[in-house]
């Protein structure tokens, strides 16, 4: 796709999706990190069900164009020609304006492979809560160091509101990179000394799942004492 179109395609479609949310009034939890994103989202989401219907976006659509389209109901074209993307177009807007509202709870992934990327995803979504999992080496852009990926953390935990909360993986190297930028109350989970939740068993934590649970429950914590929205 070519970037001028994508840039205008990415504008409508984040319009589109920001419109939704907002008649929705919908609660946004935001996984973000380099590996354990759609583990901690399934985990999160699953534990979140308690209090209702919870939105889960679907497989990997973490982009700025991916994210837009599960807030949306969408499925990309198989194809991806122009006049596929315009039919896309006409039912997104049919579904921001004239389908049912999300859920009050929604559990989306953020994607971010380079400088920048954040920013256009918050441009779509404006989170209560932020999920920051494991900051490690990954073979997906070997472009861009983990410094410049903490740094688009750190991004995302300064757009969460004060009221909001921040939930961090604090064995991560860069932890305090992300933790600097947040206004928001931070917790920090993790088998390391110093952070605020452990888990039960006294390991080092070795999978995504270990992880994903301990923020799952931070999280279902914050909701319940902040009430069900």
């Amino acid at each position: 796709m070519r970037y001028s179109i994508k840039k205008v395609l990415s504008w409508f479609l984040c319009a589109l999706a920001r419109y939704r949310l907002g008649r929705s009034h919908t609660v946004v939890v935001a996984v973000a990190g380099i590996v354990g994103k759609s583990t901690a989202k399934r985990t999160v989401a699953k534990k979140l069900k308690k209090f209702g219907e919870v939105f889960v976006s679907k497989k990997n659509y973490n982009t700025e164009i991916g994210l837009p389209l599960t807030l949306l109901d969408l499925e990309p074209p198989y194809s991806q020609t122009v006049g596929e993307w315009g039919t896309i177009l006409y039912r997104a807007f049919v579904r921001a304006f004239f389908s049912p509202p999300l859920p009050r709870l929604a559990v989306v992934e953020f994607g971010v492979a380079e400088k920048g990327d954040m920013l256009q995803l918050l441009k779509i979504v404006t989170p209560i809560v932020a999920v920051i999992t494991n900051i490690s080496v990954s073979d997906f852009n070997s472009q861009t160091t983990l410094e410049d990926l903490s740094i688009e953390f750190a991004v995302l935990a300064a757009s969460v509101p004060k009221q909001g909360l921040v939930v961090l993986n604090g064995d991560n190297n860069y932890a305090k990179i992300v933790k600097s930028a947040a206004k928001a109350r931070i917790i920090t989970y993790g088998a390391k000394e110093g952070n605020e939740v452990h888990p039960v068993a006294p390991k080092v934590m070795s999978s995504a799942s270990d992880t994903a649970t301990l923020a799952a429950t931070i999280i279902s914590d914050f909701i319940s004492q902040r009430g069900t929205p």
